[in-house]
């Protein structure tokens, strides 16, 4: 006990104690952060996995195998998907009159190409019935960029600018 005391009374105890629960302290600080932290992450992850529903993900899975089914679109190689195209502007261009504004480009997985065709429409259902047609492509896929409509004098018109898409199979895809 005298032998305590003495190591008190020169205060070398003391100071050791003291550094090792300020030591300790800091480490339950640092350990308090980190356990903090990793229960946040814990928690923002099972909020982001209750997002995710797997039975409603497989039903749409099936949903979009069935329309496929259905529609059966064309699996084609780079180079039936570039005739192809080619053929459907050239069409287009003929028929309606029209010009292809750029060379087709290869987007590393569907060929594409702008064109702009004029018509005189003769009621507005025909203009409808255009853009429907055009919408519902499946190959290649068509899209309607803009309508100019104009009027000169007797003379209604409708300028079509569309883009034409038509994929191939076994391209690179960016998504």
């Amino acid at each position: 006990m005298h032998r305590i005391r003495r190591a008190f009374q020169t205060y070398k105890l003391l100071v050791m104690f003291s550094s090792m629960i300020f030591s300790l302290s800091v480490l339950l600080l640092c350990v308090n952060s980190v356990n903090s932290s990793m229960e946040n992450n814990i928690t923002n992850m099972r909020r982001t996995s209750m997002q995710y529903k797997p039975d409603e993900t497989r039903e749409k899975l099936m949903k979009l195998e069935q329309a496929l089914g259905t529609v059966n679109p064309p699996y084609l190689t780079q180079i039936e998907a570039k005739r192809l195209l080619l053929e459907t502007l050239e069409n287009f261009r003929t028929l309606y009159g029209g010009k292809i504004l750029n060379d087709i480009t290869d987007k590393g997985g569907s060929f594409s190409a702008d064109l702009e065709f004029e018509i005189q429409p003769t009621d507005p259902s025909q203009i409808t019935d255009i853009i429907t047609y055009l919408e519902n492509s499946i190959a290649p896929v068509i899209t309607v960029k803009k309508l100019s409509f104009s009027r000169s004098e007797n003379r209604k018109t409708v300028r079509f600018l569309i883009n034409a898409d038509q994929p191939y199979y076994g391209g690179s895809y960016e998504y």
